[in-house]
């Protein structure tokens, strides 16, 4: 696969928050989560087909991604306490990813496009995120997005609009009372915190 270059930096970035997440599993307390079996196993045979089309140095930084995830995974199984469950949806958003990629391929994607896909970036970042407060926000986001395929058609009648819109408003209100200001205010206001 000529051009790839730019992919196995993408690669490499996204190998590298993984080894920062592998690194802290377990470290935030026991969780006894379920492990997202299903999301580690699509994600190894997404890997496995693009390892199959690539030639080196990418295939190796395919290799480095599959032996990552399923250190992480077999960590997961071994010792369920170290499963996160707010690393699931981040494992679920990187499967869908990989599995955008092999579509792209099949519709006779290159290297260049699929390392100009923007998908790399967001897959580090949501890990990184994932197990911290902000994590909630790409929650937010998932949610929003599932009911706009579902519902943004004009689907609504209009009493189902106007509940949406008041129940919108409500948690509208509740976010802004969490997330704004009040964040900050919340922290300083607690004996012994320093910002």
């Amino acid at each position: 696969m000529p051009g790839s270059g730019n992919l196995t930096a993408a690669i490499a970035r996204l190998n590298a928050c993984l080894a920062d997440v592998d690194a802290h599993l377990g470290r935030a307390g026991p969780f006894s989560a379920p492990v997202p079996v299903s999301a580690f196993s699509r994600m190894a045979f997404a890997l496995a087909i693009l390892e199959q089309e690539a030639a080196s140095p990418l295939k190796e930084a395919l290799a480095d991604l599959d032996g990552i995830l399923k250190r992480i995974h077999h960590a997961q199984v071994s010792v369920p306490e170290s499963c996160d469950p707010g690393l699931n949806p981040a494992w679920e958003h990187l499967t869908e990813f990989l599995e955008k990629l092999l579509d792209r391929l099949d519709a006779g994607g290159t290297p260049a496009d699929l390392a100009g896909d923007p998908g790399w970036e967001e897959a580090a970042g949501r890990l990184a995120r994932a197990a911290g407060p902000v994590a909630v926000m790409d929650t937010l986001s998932d949610a929003m997005a599932a009911w706009a395929a579902r519902w943004d058609r004009g689907d609504l009648d209009e009493d189902a609009a106007r509940d949406l819109h008041g129940r919108w408003m409500r948690l509208r209100d509740r976010g802004d009372r969490l997330f704004g200001r009040g964040v900050f205010d919340s922290l300083a206001a607690r004996p012994g915190k320093n910002l």
